[in-house]
């Protein structure tokens, strides 16, 4: 997977999403997970925040570059961060 291909989607991504976390993940066989992170989305269905990412994706790739991208992830912040509590467990900050 080139870094080329990851940059392109990037730069995609921040057109629309210019304020936002962008995160591309590669998995086995060059295939991607792109994970926006947007307080935007906090209003949208699932649906369309998926719907605005991949949108966003298909006016800059080619379709063979738009058939490696296997999920779009469309977190909020607060979404996006009890995620990341429930994978790595509670904070062990003794702020709790």
């Amino acid at each position: 997977m080139s870094t080329l291909l990851k940059d392109k989607i990037h730069e995609a991504c921040k057109k629309s999403f210019p304020e936002d976390r962008v995160k591309i993940d590669v998995l086995q066989r060059g295939r991607l997970v792109v994970t926006v992170v947007s307080e935007s989305f906090a209003v949208l269905p699932l649906a369309d925040r998926k719907a605005r990412i991949r949108a966003c994706l298909l006016g800059q790739l080619t379709e063979e570059e738009n058939a490696l991208v296997v999920n779009v992830i469309a977190d909020t912040p607060d979404e996006h961060a009890a995620l990341n509590e429930t994978v790595r467990g509670p904070s062990l900050s003794g702020d709790d």
